[in-house]
């Protein structure tokens, strides 16, 4: 830190992924530390984080349950309604909800809309062919909304002919999506940005009827 190599974040973040030493001898930690240090310049601070968890277990794998339990414990989510009509979301993921959630919101908002989003409008390049002008936490607000959406219409009451009904339609629709995808890139109604997974190319009309 002194010298500029690692930030006091970065730091903080490795003491916290490598914990105090318990079952661990303080000489295995250190050693850790150092070698993480040392991986930090060229990581991000979550990758550093989970190099640093990563250490941890495998100087200490009899207490893995225990600490995955204890992040489990720390999940939580709050919806606060204010005042103007606006809800304020907040929460805590561990890191396996948080793999599901993230992947899903990564794999809606990934970089196809005419390159990087700014949040600070100054940053911003000028303006391109994209008509999109939202901000990627937007985008990501309205990815998880539309997960939520897709996930409240699904039908969990098929029976076992059904499933097998559903099996082939799914499959049909996985080789729809892939043309869709060579001929069009993604959903064409105007002004729309969802990605391929997201259309259902015989639904357009009724799209365009909204």
């Amino acid at each position: 830190m002194t010298t500029g190599g690692l930030s006091l974040t970065g730091a903080t973040v490795i003491r916290a992924g490598l914990g105090l030493p318990g079952r661990v001898a303080e000489a295995d930690l250190t050693r850790a530390a150092e070698q993480l240090v040392v991986e930090a310049a060229g990581l991000s601070l979550e990758q550093v984080a989970a190099r640093a968890r990563e250490a941890r277990d495998t100087l200490d794998v009899a207490g893995v349950p225990e600490r995955e339990e204890e992040r489990r414990e720390r999940r939580f989510l709050t919806l606060t309604r204010l005042s103007d009509g606006m809800t304020r979301l907040a929460g805590l993921l561990d890191p396996e909800s948080a793999a599901i959630i993230g992947g899903a919101i990564d794999a809606i908002t990934s970089p196809r809309r005419g390159g990087p989003r700014f949040v600070d409008t100054t940053a911003a390049p000028v303006a391109t062919a994209d008509s999109d002008t939202r901000t990627i936490p937007q985008l990501m607000v309205d990815a998880l909304v539309d997960i939520v959406q897709l996930a409240t219409k699904a039908d969990t009451s098929t029976t076992n002919s059904s499933k097998a009904k559903n099996g082939r339609l799914f499959g049909q629709r996985r080789i729809g999506v892939r043309v869709h995808i060579a001929r069009h890139g993604g959903c064409r109604a105007d002004g729309c940005q969802r990605p391929p997974d997201f259309c259902e190319a015989h639904h357009i009309d009724e799209w365009l009827r909204r």
